[in-house]
């Protein structure tokens, strides 16, 4: 273990920085939400109410959503109100039990909200008072949710002329789809097939060069899938005489692993054989490849080592060579430092050590004004050209980070496996986890596991591209999976191929609502168009193709449904960079609120509020503070309406608990003036599976 004390001093003057640096408890004490805006002019008072429906003898009770972003006392009114009820002009509340006589509906009803200067109407609403035995018999009905299924492709990186490629769709989450596959830019050489989405040929020399822009799409009854774009270069035919490269190695250390393949040119037809003369002792050696591997334990010199290859009688040789071992000098290791979130902290830091190990970083907590701050901070360790580890310091006063290098490989990878759990988005290794690495050019399959620090290391594999993908099924879901993106690719070369390889979650689209206000009643098709690699996974009504739905000036759809709803998965880029804090106590106002920035209003702010309120009002969510990051919803979806909106506005957010205010810049919003055909949409990003 080594223990960098002098660290202690540097983390907790970050630290303190942080904590004094206009979030003290001072400034947090007085920090007012509510004065968002630095406009000096007043803002009229925003005010939301809902129909009800009430049973003759059963209480009512109804309080309007009402603010005011200037924070000016308000007062309120009422019109057009039955005679049974109570009405509070301090608070807006409506209370009182009706009887036999009171059966009606009673709509018209507007609660007016007053400023000092201005006045503003709720939209009419109704309270509608019913007999016992109209109450209605809610029956809860499970919707089977149908779970789109996964593909894999396996693409030759090169093709020689006068070989035969194959490129097939590897289908994952079952048989029983009924799928169907067409193909863009296919290559005018090769033959498609669309009931199995094998693409075929062999291209002649007239062939050679690059083809670009490939890429499928499947689809079965409920969904389409777009594959990824896919490439590939058609090379001309290997011509030229047998031999090795020159290629060696002079040296190795002790203890060290040495791994040597050697490399051939212009290959024949034939099957080639390997055989050596004057292997190192204790060293092996592969007769079909030819690689030589050992970890020599002492010093020394190894001489007239020879390699040759046998391919139908046509023999060649490399040697003799020598191979010296020889003792690896210490070396001092740099290792650079920094904190995220990089929002919070502004530190880089670069130290060196003596050795490798386990790095305790030690944090003087007498030194902190609130050492609850300690919670959700992440260190970030990297070595250039090796490794990049994660830690997080959790409610304590010292975090471990294990340095260890990775071993240079000749023939194989070496990689540390990370996954962006959450926390402040501070990635951790991904202990035995199962992976694939699958040849390009051969179609072969290796299967690894992660070991402890989400180190791996895969050695005598055959040089070239590799698709390498998370298969645990702890990240992949039949039918879709946890990661934006459970596959990279990775080229494995003669000698070092160290990589450190992050994976994210996948983050869905939660309960997008589109509410649709034509002038006049009108037939709409509305399509949500995504990104290649995502998918709607819940609709209502059922999205099908498309929804083509029939909606009145009042946005009922169908007359059964008040807006379209789905939920989408998303691989789009998130901004932190700006953002609304809020209070965590308040939500049902503080969500009203904000969207009222957005020129929301009605029945769209209380359908909001009915959903997310009680999600982040729970146990696993509840915080004294949130922040709101707002994101760019057209990088999330396309929505395609026709006939065309004349006012189109789309609000997505994320919405982040953290532990303490912070300092964020505000977003500015240009609320929404409604004219003519008006479509409003507003939706939640949280990680996948977060519901």
């Amino acid at each position: 273990m080594f223990s960098k004390t002098a660290m202690a001093t540097l983390f907790a003057s970050v630290l303190l920085l942080s904590a004094c640096g206009g979030n003290d408890a001072d400034d947090s004490n007085n920090n007012d939400t509510n004065n968002i805006s630095q406009s000096q002019e007043n803002r009229a008072p925003q005010i939301t109410v809902s129909s009800s429906n009430v049973y003759v003898g059963d209480a009512l009770n109804i309080e309007p959503i009402a603010f005011d972003a200037d924070g000016d006392n308000l007062t309120f009114s009422i019109k057009n109100a039955p005679g049974w009820i109570t009405f509070d002009s301090s608070t807006g509340k409506i209370s009182g039990t009706p009887a036999e006589d009171d059966v009606a509906i009673n709509s018209g009803i507007v609660i007016t909200v007053a400023d000092s200067d201005e006045s503003v109407d709720s939209e009419a609403f109704s309270i509608n008072v019913l007999q016992p035995q109209e109450k209605e018999v809610i029956v809860e009905v499970e919707k089977e949710v149908i779970k789109p299924v996964g593909f894999t492709l396996q693409v030759p990186a090169t093709v020689y002329a006068g070989e035969t490629v194959n490129i097939s769709p590897a289908v994952q989450g079952g048989d029983d789809y009924d799928i169907s596959y067409l193909i863009t830019n296919k290559p005018a050489w090769m033959t498609f097939d669309g009931a199995t989405g094998e693409l075929s040929g062999t291209p002649t020399e007239d062939n050679v060069g690059d083809y670009n822009g490939i890429y499928m799409t499947a689809k079965d009854p409920a969904f389409t899938f777009a594959l990824p774009t896919f490439s590939f270069t058609v090379l001309e035919k290997a011509v030229g005489e047998f031999a090795f490269v020159d290629d060696f190695p002079a040296k190795t250390y002790v203890n060290e692993h040495f791994t040597y393949t050697p490399q051939l040119l212009n290959k024949p037809a034939a099957d080639i054989a390997f055989s050596v003369k004057n292997l190192p002792e204790g060293f092996n050696f592969d007769i079909e490849t030819g690689r030589i591997c050992g970890t020599p334990e002492s010093t020394g010199l190894y001489e007239n080592i020879i390699i040759i290859a046998n391919a139908g009688g046509n023999e060649i040789v490399l040697g003799p060579k020598s191979l010296q071992v020889i003792q690896e000098p210490n070396q001092s290791i740099e290792v650079n430092l920094s904190l995220l979130p990089s929002w919070l902290f502004d530190y880089h830091e670069t130290i060196v050590l003596e050795e490798e190990g386990v790095l305790t970083i030690e944090i003087d907590e007498s030194k902190l004004e609130h050492p609850e701050e300690l919670s959700g901070i992440c260190i970030r360790a990297e070595r250039e050209g090796d490794y990049t580890l994660y830690t997080k310091a959790l409610n304590r006063t010292d975090a471990e980070i294990y340095l260890k290098h990775l071993p240079e490989l000749e023939q194989g990878f070496s990689m540390t496996i990370l996954y962006e759990d959450g926390a402040y988005f501070c990635p951790m290794p991904m202990d035995e986890v199962k992976m694939e690495l699958i040849h390009t050019e051969t179609d072969k399959v290796y299967s690894v596991t992660t070991g402890e620090h989400g180190h791996l290391e895969i050695d005598d594999i055959p040089l070239g591209n590799y698709s390498i993908c998370v298969v645990d099924e702890r990240y992949i879901d039949q039918g879709g999976d946890s990661l934006r993106e459970p596959c990279f690719t990775a080229t494995n070369n003669v000698g070092r191929d160290n990589l450190t390889q992050r994976f994210s979650p996948r983050w869905e689209a939660e309960a997008p609502n589109i509410y649709l206000y034509p002038e006049s009643e009108t037939e709409v098709s509305v399509d949500v168009i995504l990104p290649e690699g995502n998918w709607i996974t819940e609709s209502l009504p059922e999205y099908g193709n498309g929804w083509q739905v029939n909606i009145k000036p009042d946005g009922y759809i169908d007359d059964k449904y008040g807006y379209l709803f789905y939920e989408a998965t998303t691989g789009m880029e998130m901004q932190y960079e700006n953002g609304w804090l809020i209070n965590g106590n308040d939500l049902e106002r503080e969500f009203a609120r904000i969207l009222g920035y957005y020129g929301f209003k009605g029945r769209e702010i209380t359908d909001f509020n009915e959903f997310w309120v009680p999600v982040y009002s729970s146990a696993e969510s509840k915080s004294n503070w949130f922040v709101i990051y707002p994101q760019d919803a057209t990088e999330m979806s396309t929505l395609n309406i026709n006939p065309q909106p004349d006012t189109l506005m789309r609000m997505l957010l994320i919405i982040q608990p953290v532990k303490q205010p912070i300092d964020i810049a505000e977003p500015e919003v240009t609320p929404l003036v409604r004219k003519g055909f008006t479509v409003v949409e507003w939706g939640v990003l949280n990680r996948f599976g977060f519901l």
